[in-house]
């Protein structure tokens, strides 16, 4: 018989999975399958279970897709969502709709994913045009707009689908659904003795439908949080209501051993002036509450509400502290080292060889010039610069050190001169694996582990129906400045080993003591819902599509998860950024908390102390704006505004 267990919000559902794992002996332990929502919860459950056995054979520990992919094997290549956009960029731009444009290719490739989730391929356009016709507010003029809309869409989805059939390839979200069915027919065959499927907090339709089958296989386990939140939606009572249609499926109810409830003087508001001190300040926390003895890195949580907003600061100074850490946050190729040469090097091409960008790709640490003199010519090149005369070439003198280095950018950038895609891909790869092979921080040591998985993805594109398209040198550095450079790297790392910088999602099951969120602005946490154009949002939950109200219940979720938990809660928000999230006034009210001041605090006395060597011949110098800004051109001062990396030139 199936076994639903339903835990207090101050219980930590992955500790009690643990300690439940940990009783279990090692025959039964071996014949096991743990189903847990994240990645990271999987390394921290293995992780957790490693410190109470010494020699034992594992569990089966995955996530949903892993353990559906364990019950059957699909044989169809699947593609990343980048890969789909680029096949949906194609087919907008060549069959040429009325409605449907390439800037809406985003939003277009999540609704056509939220339709394969939710299993309406078949029906979701007799969905919409049944509301269409019953909307009173709409002119018969405006329906008509709307249904030959409706009708581009449904083409266009039809003809992805045909052309992903031709490529022999299937998206993530297509391939999800085909693997459930087929799983579902051998899940009664599984050989595990025992299933734990715990913290999920919503799933969407199919894969409910897939938990519900897995609670019709016993003996399986669910462990749930009873999370009470102020939205009307419900994610987790809407599963856990799926779950208990199973007939056989028995019920536990715990309640909470105590009746600890959230104190004022567990809860810390700070108001910054600036995310660089917010940031800077949350890392010198964490690096004095380490020195008291007291307190285990990894049981220290460094939360970002915003990876694309706080991530570049991060990244800037997190090298300056000395406690263990452990980035779990996915890191856009563009923020690595060989992202940001690849990134100076699209500025050059697509800006039609600036000079500007040209400093760029010189004095980056992965530039193939350690035997010229950088600092000379990166000077050489401002001079050029600020003269705003002719072109690069012409200015710089014969066989001097500028004019070998230009020669050098040249002769990479010469080797993506127009070609069909694949061979460009193939040139990238190769220039990607030369990048490989220069020195790296400690930091970037994760991109030398992640990349594997851009050359698959660089691989798969290669062998679609875009590779024999003919892209020009300025048209495909265009797809890697806007396209490529996004693809995201992630080390999942050590979740015992150091000091947890992790995003929003992830914090949600794991027992920290210490937790600091970072950017509790509104638009960051809850997060700014984005702007539907081609279907509103009304429309997506009349279809019986999630709303963006979904999403903000997520959230909710989060926020009152966090609430309850037995540990030392930073809330810190940025005043200069945004206003201060709803969930902060809902804590000041609930707990009648004051507002700690942190605007008087100064950068550099959060910064540990770090020993500069003395400049070297070859160090890079230090640009101030009047190196740029003295007797500049219009059209270099145009250049300059233009500079996709200028906010590093002040």
């Amino acid at each position: 018989m199936a076994e639903l267990i339903l835990l207090p919000p101050t219980t930590c559902v992955i500790s009690r999975l643990c300690a439940d794992l940990a009783t279990l002996d090692r025959a039964t332990l071996a014949r096991s399958a743990v189903i847990l929502p994240t990645r990271r919860l999987v390394t921290f459950c293995l992780a957790a279970l490693a410190e109470k056995h010494t020699a034992y054979e594992p569990p089966l520990a995955t996530t949903l897709d892993g353990f559906v992919r364990r019950l059957c094997d699909h044989e169809q290549p699947i593609i990343d969502e980048l890969h789909v956009e680029q096949v949906l960029t194609m087919l907008l731009t060549t069959k040429k709709f009325k409605y449907l444009h390439p800037n809406f290719v985003h939003e277009i490739r999540q609704f056509f994913n939220d339709i394969i989730a939710h299993d309406l391929q078949a029906c979701f356009h007799s969905r919409i045009e049944q509301q269409l016709t019953n909307n009173p507010w709409l002119a018969e003029g405006e329906i008509a707009q709307q249904r030959a809309k409706y009708a581009e869409l449904q083409q266009l989805f039809f003809a992805l689908q045909t052309q992903l059939q031709h490529d022999y390839h299937t998206t993530s979200s297509l391939a999800r659904q085909q693997d459930r069915q087929s799983a579902t027919a051998a899940l009664p065959h599984h050989n595990f003795q025992h299933i734990f499927v715990a913290a999920f907090t919503s799933v969407n339709k199919t894969a409910a439908a897939f938990l519900q089958k897995i609670a019709a296989c016993p003996p399986t386990v669910f462990y749930f949080s009873q999370t009470e939140i102020s939205h009307h939606i419900n994610p987790v009572n809407a599963l856990i209501t799926t779950l208990q249609k199973e007939k056989n499926m028995q019920v536990k109810t715990e309640q909470a051993v105590s009746n600890i409830q959230r104190t004022a003087e567990s809860i810390n508001i700070v108001n910054f002036t600036s995310p660089q001190i917010e940031l800077s300040h949350a890392l010198h926390h964490a690096q004095q509450l380490l020195q008291t003895d007291q307190v285990r890195a990894a049981e220290i949580a460094i939360v970002l509400s915003s990876d694309r907003f706080y991530l570049p600061h991060l990244l800037a100074v997190v090298d300056l502290f000395a406690f263990p850490k452990n980035i779990a946050v996915p890191i856009p190729l563009r923020l690595t080292s060989s992202g940001g040469f690849l990134q100076a090097l699209s500025s050059y091409v697509v800006d039609e060889f600036q000079v500007p960008a040209a400093i760029d790709v010189v004095t980056h640490p992965l530039f193939a010039a350690q035997d010229l003199p950088r600092a000379r010519i990166a000077k050489t090149l401002s001079d050029v610069h600020r003269r705003g005369h002719g072109t690069l070439s012409l200015r710089l003198a014969a066989n001097s050190p500028a004019a070998e280095a230009v020669a050098r950018i040249d002769a990479i950038v010469q080797r993506f001169r127009p070609a069909p895609l694949h061979q460009h891909l193939q040139q990238l790869q190769e220039l990607l694996r030369e990048l490989k092979f220069f020195q790296l921080t400690a930091r970037e040591n994760f991109e030398l582990q992640s990349i594997e998985n851009v050359f698959v993805f660089l691989q798969n594109l290669a062998a679609s129906s875009l590779s024999t398209t003919k892209f020009s040198a300025q048209e495909f550095w265009q797809f890697v400045a806007d396209k490529f450079l996004s693809l995201p790297l992630r080390k999942v790392g050590e979740p015992l080993a150091g000091v947890q910088i992790l995003s929003l999602p992830e914090v949600r099951a794991m027992p920290f003591q210490h937790i600091i969120v970072l950017g509790c602005n509104e638009g960051f946490f809850p997060q700014a819902l984005p702007r539907d154009v081609i279907v509103s949002d009304k429309l997506k939950a009349a279809i019986g599509l999630n709303s963006w109200q979904y999403l903000e219940a997520m959230e909710d979720i989060t926020f009152n998860g966090l609430c309850h938990r037995h540990c030392q809660l930073t809330l810190s928000y940025c005043s200069s950024v945004a206003e201060r999230s709803r969930f902060i006034e809902k804590i000041v009210r609930t707990h009648a908390l004051t507002v700690q001041d942190g605007t008087t605090l100064a950068l550099q006395d959060m910064l540990p102390a770090t020993s500069h060597s003395p400049a070297t011949q070859d160090s890079v110098p230090d640009f101030a704006p009047h190196n740029f800004l003295h007797k500049i051109s219009a059209s270099s001062a145009e250049s300059f505004i233009r500079c996709s990396l200028r906010h590093l030139l002040h």
